[in-house]
């Protein structure tokens, strides 16, 4: 097919290709390439996974968001089940070794208390920290606010508060990413 010919008003060519300005538009001559037709080792590569891109496939509009929003998706869901399974063991409340016979055992819980950061400590200031610095610095800006909140709040439970709130931040950060 040469760019000459006539476009559908959808702006699907016969071949499987589309204008370059979607439909409705003005045809500039400008077809998007499909490797798979186009070139002998895309080709066979793709028979691994269906074949090449056929004259009846559609391409999504805006192809980069849908797998992103899949991947976000996924990511989210990921983090909603690890948050459960952990979640039982967030209050520090571990007794007769229950974090191991729950499968729920976390660094985060543990290092609140072990990294001086329930006693109010900074890291690397006032407490060693045998961690990366970023690492450190993450578990100070958590730790900190936690522990000030826990001072002014008796009866809180700073184990879920530190637990719940590390968590909340690396998902963000899992998420951005």
């Amino acid at each position: 097919m040469t760019t000459s010919d006539p476009v559908p008003a959808d702006g699907h060519r016969f071949d499987g290709s589309r204008r370059a300005d979607g439909p409705g538009g003005a045809s500039r001559g400008l077809q998007i390439d499909v490797p798979t037709r186009d070139d002998n080792f895309v080709r066979g590569v793709s028979e691994s996974i269906g074949g090449p891109f056929g004259i009846h496939a559609a391409r999504p509009g805006r192809r980069f968001w849908v797998v992103a929003r899949i991947v976000i998706a996924l990511t989210c869901f990921t983090l909603m089940l690890h948050w459960a399974e952990k979640s039982d063991c967030s209050n520090g409340n571990w007794v007769n070794l229950s974090q191991y016979r729950h499968a729920c055992y976390t660094d985060v819980v543990a290092l609140y208390n072990s990294e001086g950061l329930s006693q109010g400590k900074i890291p690397y200031v006032q407490s060693p920290v045998e961690y990366p610095v970023l690492t450190g610095a993450f578990m100070g800006l958590i730790g900190l606010p936690v522990h000030a909140y826990v001072d002014a709040n008796p009866g809180t439970n700073a184990y879920e508060w530190y637990y719940n709130l590390t968590a909340l931040a690396l998902g963000a950060c899992a998420v951005a990413s």
